[in-house]
């Protein structure tokens, strides 16, 4: 168990919380008196891609289990999402229009 105070209040991350797939990872965060104030998920999304079908449906099977760990969470506590979610941005000269 590790400790650490967010907003001066005692917090730690007690456990993971079940995820359906290998690209997710979520912990639950529990104040003093182990009521869940935080969850946070950390996923590894594929790049989409298209002309890629493989890839393209691993990004929706991801996509897909990423709402339904929100469905099942989401009234447990406020969730952070982050982690690697391979956007493809446009080029700069593309964004500027030259």
């Amino acid at each position: 168990m590790s400790l650490s105070f967010v907003n001066n209040t005692k917090v730690s991350i007690t456990r993971g919380l079940k995820t359906i797939s290998y690209r997710i990872l979520a912990v639950s965060v529990q104040d003093a008196t182990s009521t869940t104030v935080q969850v946070v998920i950390c996923v590894y999304m594929p790049c989409f891609q298209g002309g890629n079908r493989d890839l393209s449906d691993e990004y929706v099977v991801t996509i897909d289990s990423l709402q339904t760990f929100v469905d099942d969470y989401g009234t447990l506590a406020n969730i952070t999402i982050m982690g690697e979610l391979n956007v493809k941005l446009p080029l700069a000269s593309k964004n500027q229009g030259t």
